[in-house]
């Protein structure tokens, strides 16, 4: 009887059981990254994006556009199909050295079983068979502007966003949620350096959960040893993340790099330096870039690769190893339009696990 119904066990996975509760890993869906050319390079792109997807990835960058309205897609699938997930964004040039931007995620697995109803007085009846779908949702407006302060040619920017959450699953389980992610950037153009700092959810991050059950799909949730899960709220800890770039050029070739380190506050985690209260994360990327044209970088060809996930592994006899993730891609930027590929989620620690992503961008001027 327990295997009739374990589908809905996703339901008490994701979602919590009573109260208001500071969680780890709140909204981790909000914290996997957008874009193909960011996978590619191990998720370190804070302080050198500047197109549509900053809005997600550092709001100060909003402020730097190649063009005047700029918009992108991405799509992945994950676990061998099981699960999509979406991603696309719009952003604009203002009239005061800013710019805003949204965009709206999705990730979400679909066609799961719902057999609660499967049995009826006894009676097998596979007609009472539905699907529904366990979908996390982000919804952001952001918003970047340049200083007007200058010190020895430095560029400053800043940004901040607001996001809306939400998570749905199927008719049993609803939350609603928001945060807000404040940003800045640093552009050095003489030297080629960049530096960022994004704080995510600085006022911490909230979704309220709500659930439906019938009174018979509650009896056979008790009946196979499931628990009912109540009405409550989860909150979600800040998190800031360090940003440094460098872009060299050289004849037809062009190099970016960029170290980021993700701080978290909700405790230990499984991460290269971790400690009760905080644990941080390093991951570096690396793109290369090949100019088709002499002095024109609107057409370049880029290849990419990024190392990220540097954990403690135990494996036989008690013993304790390093695993990472490393991650590559390509790419082709045409004029106005980029085409993007990575492949993400392989190595050691992820084997058998990987992720093809895609994402284009375009661009139009006025």
């Amino acid at each position: 009887m327990k295997r009739v119904v374990v589908c809905i066990g996703l339901i008490t996975c994701f979602v919590p059981l009573r109260g208001q509760q500071v969680r780890k890993y709140v909204n981790e869906f909000l914290h996997m990254g957008v874009g193909a050319r960011a996978f590619a390079m191990g998720r370190a792109v804070v302080a050198s994006t500047h197109d549509a997807s900053a809005g997600y990835w550092n709001p100060a960058g909003l402020s730097a556009l190649d063009n005047q309205i700029q918009g992108s897609f991405m799509h992945a699938s994950y676990y061998q199909g099981l699960a999509n997930y979406d991603y696309l964004s719009f952003a604009a040039k203002g009239a005061q050295n800013d710019g805003f931007g949204f965009g709206v995620l999705r990730f979400g697995v679909d066609g799961i079983l719902n057999t609660l109803d499967l049995i009826q007085n006894g009676q097998v009846n596979y007609d009472r068979i539905s699907t529904f779908s366990a979908a996390d949702y982000g919804f952001f407006a952001n918003y970047g502007k340049k200083l007007k302060i200058r010190y020895s040619k430095t560029q400053y920017s800043v940004g901040s966003g607001i996001k809306i959450i939400h998570r749905k699953v199927g008719p049993f389980a609803r939350a609603w949620g928001f945060g807000f992610d404040a940003a800045f950037r640093a552009v050095m153009p003489k030297t080629g350096w960049s530096f960022a700092v994004v704080a995510r959810d600085i006022s911490s991050s909230f979704n309220a959960w709500e659930f439906s059950f019938t009174d018979k799909q509650k009896d056979v949730l008790a009946l196979t040893g499931n628990t009912i899960p109540e009405k409550s709220t989860e909150i979600g800890l800040p998190r800031l993340i360090f940003g440094a770039a460098k872009s060299i050029r050289k004849d037809k070739w062009l190099l970016n790099t960029e170290f980021n380190m993700d701080l978290t506050t909700d405790g230990k985690r499984n991460t290269l330096i971790r400690s009760n209260v905080i644990s941080i994360d390093p991951h570096l990327g690396a793109e290369w870039g090949y100019l088709l044209q002499e002095d024109d970088e609107k057409n370049v060809l880029f290849l990419r690769c990024g190392v990220y996930n540097l954990q403690r592994e135990i494996i036989r006899n008690n013993k304790e190893v390093w695993r990472t993730q490393v991650s590559a891609g390509a790419g082709i930027r045409f004029g106005s339009f980029t085409l993007d590929y990575a492949i993400s989620g392989f190595g050691q620690s992820g084997t058998g696990l990987y992720s093809n992503l895609i994402s284009l961008r375009f661009g139009i001027d006025r």
